[in-house]
């Protein structure tokens, strides 16, 4: 089969969107399917082809990218993006695509080029369409669906979608495509190539002795981590050997983090490491004796996997949308209530856990309900359908 997918952008600093693309791409390569990847190009090369280097079977992909030109019109109408679209069904002929990341007006046009040829697509809602996120900047949203998004999403063969939440949150929109529930993943070989542990603590002495709790997502308000401040500042009167690190791409909102942060009253103990990448990131994660991650809203939370895929517990939110994570005994899903979120970083810190049996079990967790290479059989077997709905 051949397929093609199209996403704004691969950039590391982006968030899940690109890492949940050139996954499924490969892995879907990797069953022997033809795949092209259509993209702008990264911002950031460097830690873009750190990413991609972690992704097994990305090399079988056909990575078509191409640089943003033209300022604001090319951000706006994607004239090359869709000049690239329409050249990859003249030269490629996809027998379907998916589409990513579809809030982005060029991405849209090139689903538009997608529909036009009769090209059947799979659209990554990822949480765009929950009741929180579209009650941010609602007037621009309710205007964006009225011209020209329901036909994107109505026209869709399906709407690819992270959890059951999710089929719920859309449900009040009315919209005419069918849905399908394809979670995101994690590759067994990289748990296999997961660093021993002590090489972050190795390289910071200052964090030897230290409990480290962890935050390793995209800086936004969305994140909950004025949330998670607070909880930390609360639980660290009594846990003195506790620190909280927050690592992440988002300068736009740095300023706004480290403003609260300069407030708590135990501010030394909170440290800002900026993005992290690559060997570093799994260095820190395996490192970790708490990961956490209480966001307001999130479609599906590669952070966790990651951070599962290490053998850390989790804190998390209700917004995360994975239970999973306190049904197997691997974390706490706290409500965004700093009281509650401290209360549970006692429990997962001071408590009787045994960390070995959660890395076992976290482990076991993703590797049997979150593996790329299941998820791409039930991609494929998505794409089958809409193929012969088409037919």
């Amino acid at each position: 089969m051949r397929i093609l997918h199209v996403i704004h952008d691969l950039d590391a600093r982006s968030g899940g969107p690109p890492i949940i693309a050139a996954s499924l791409a490969a892995a879907t390569a990797r069953l022997g399917h033809e795949v092209t990847l259509l993209s702008y190009a990264p911002i950031d090369p460097k830690a873009t082809s750190a990413m991609l280097g972690q992704i097994p079977g990305f090399d079988q992909v056909r990575w078509e990218c191409r640089a943003m030109r033209g300022g604001r019109m090319e951000r706006y109408a994607g004239g090359r993006l869709v000049n690239e679209t329409r050249r990859m069904i003249r030269e490629f002929k996809p027998e379907v695509a998916h589409v990513h990341a579809a809030w982005e007006p060029p991405v849209v046009a090139s689903a538009r080029a997608l529909r036009s040829a009769r090209i059947p697509y799979l659209l990554l809602i990822n949480g765009m369409l929950d009741p929180w996120s579209m009650s941010q900047g609602k007037w621009k949203k309710r205007f964006c669906m009225t011209f020209g998004w329901r036909r994107l999403f109505d026209g869709a063969g399906r709407l690819h979608l992270g959890n059951t939440d999710e089929v719920e949150g859309i449900r009040p929109l009315g919209l005419r495509a069918k849905g399908v529930i394809i979670p995101n993943g994690v590759w067994p070989e990289s748990i296999e190539a997961m660093p021993m542990p002590g090489r972050f603590r190795a390289r910071h002495p200052e964090f030897a002795d230290k409990k480290l709790l962890v935050f390793l997502s995209r800086l936004h308000f969305k994140k909950g981590l004025d949330y998670l401040i607070e909880a930390f500042d609360k639980a660290a009167e009594r846990n003195p050997d506790w620190m909280l690190l927050i690592g992440g791409g988002g300068d736009e909102y740095r300023a706004e983090i480290e403003r609260q942060v300069a407030m708590k009253r135990h501010c030394e103990r909170i440290r800002m490491l900026g993005p992290v990448y690559g060997a570093e990131k799994l260095e820190l994660l395996v490192d970790a004796d708490l990961f956490c991650l209480t966001s307001r809203q999130e479609g599906f939370p590669m952070a966790v996997l990651d951070a599962l895929s290490a053998g850390t517990a989790c804190l998390i939110s209700p917004g995360c949308h994975l239970p999973e994570v306190e049904s197997a005994g691997v974390g706490r899903v706290a409500p965004l209530d700093p009281t509650a979120i401290a209360r549970s970083m006692d429990e997962l810190l001071n408590g009787s856990n045994d960390r070995a049996l959660i890395r076992l079990r976290a482990r076991e967790l993703v590797l049997t309900k979150f593996n790329w290479h299941r998820i791409a059989e039930q991609a494929v077997e998505s794409y089958q359908q809409v193929q012969n709905e088409k037919r």
